[in-house]
């Protein structure tokens, strides 16, 4: 009905930009979304940020950062305040990573920009995570990410397949993305290439790939009394100091609570990493204390020495 123009959509005053996709679970949107948003930055522009909130149990309210330009302050500021609590893990994140940032949630898009945008005039530019499929507001630009991993969902949508829709919503997007395609042969990501201009012959193409940044370590806090004692221990390392390092020869339990663990997975194999054992828990997984149980457990299994 949107195509046709049975039902019509619906324009905010600001440049939007939607990034998504066709299928269901992970293909990198935070990451790619956060990259994006530096992006912006980086041009002069003034974004902000519009999702769902998926899992949160927040979905219609402002999500507002911490004041503090300090990542540890921030850290322990989220871990002790219940306000903020009821947000999703990617909201969270990405108010680390970008603390000036408005990031507004809640299911009905035009409502939740609107409130952006009239809270904060300065913003001129909209970037809108997983809403490729959200119709209803109007969009400047199309950006959809194919998993190199699972380009297709198998060619049909739920529950014979995992597509969201049809393979011909490719022809909306103005920019098609293939994500994880240093994890594929050439052949490979020809191919996809070639499935993909049947259905949008003038979309932009690009192929990406992540990399791992940093490692994080975390030491034993010496008091227990304090919840957030732990946070203050941590300690950045850039990944390839790090793999140069000795840390790097030890052996591991990798786990990860993502949409596609697959491609976390291939990316610890590529880096040639002793992973002993994996364990993929469910997406937006929030880990309680049977989880760690279990961890220990393949550890000491597997004669691991760190996670």
């Amino acid at each position: 009905m949107y195509a046709y123009g049975v039902i019509r959509e619906t324009h905010v005053a600001c440049k939007t930009v939607v990034v998504g996709n066709l299928t269901l679970g992970g293909v990198g949107k935070t990451p790619f979304i956060g990259w994006l948003t530096n992006h912006c930055l980086e041009l002069g522009l003034k974004p902000g940020l519009i999702s769902r909130g998926y899992k949160g149990k927040q979905q219609q309210s402002l999500y507002v950062p911490t004041a503090s330009n300090d990542f540890r302050q921030r850290a322990k500021n989220f871990r002790n305040a219940d306000k903020y609590r009821k947000f999703n893990d990617e909201a969270i994140e990405h108010a680390l990573r970008f603390p000036t940032i408005p990031h507004f949630l809640g299911a009905n898009r035009v409502k939740v920009a609107r409130a952006l945008l009239a809270q904060h005039p300065e913003v001129n530019v909209l970037l809108l995570d997983d809403a490729f499929q959200h119709r209803r507001i109007a969009r400047d630009f199309n950006i959809l990410i194919l998993d190199a991993l699972n380009p297709f969902g198998g060619g049909r949508v739920v529950p014979s397949g995992f597509l969201r829709e049809p393979l011909s919503g490719m022809s909306r997007a103005n920019a098609i993305l293939l994500n994880r395609a240093d994890l594929i042969p050439q052949s490979e990501r020809e191919r996809i290439r070639s499935e993909v201009e049947k259905t949008a012959s003038n979309v932009a193409w690009a192929e990406i790939a992540q990399r791992p940044r940093r490692v994080i370590r975390y030491q034993k806090s010496i008091s227990q009394t304090e919840e957030t004692t732990s946070i203050a221990l941590t300690q950045k390392i850039d990944f390839w100091d790090w793999k140069a390092s000795s840390a790097s020869k030890k052996s591991f339990v990798a786990f990860c609570g993502l949409g596609a663990p697959q491609g976390f997975q291939k990316t610890l194999e590529n880096e040639k990493l002793d992973v002993r054992q994996f364990i993929p828990f469910p997406d937006h997984c929030v880990y309680s204390p049977e989880y760690y149980d279990q961890l220990l457990l393949e550890a000491k299994r597997v004669d691991a020495q760190a996670f």
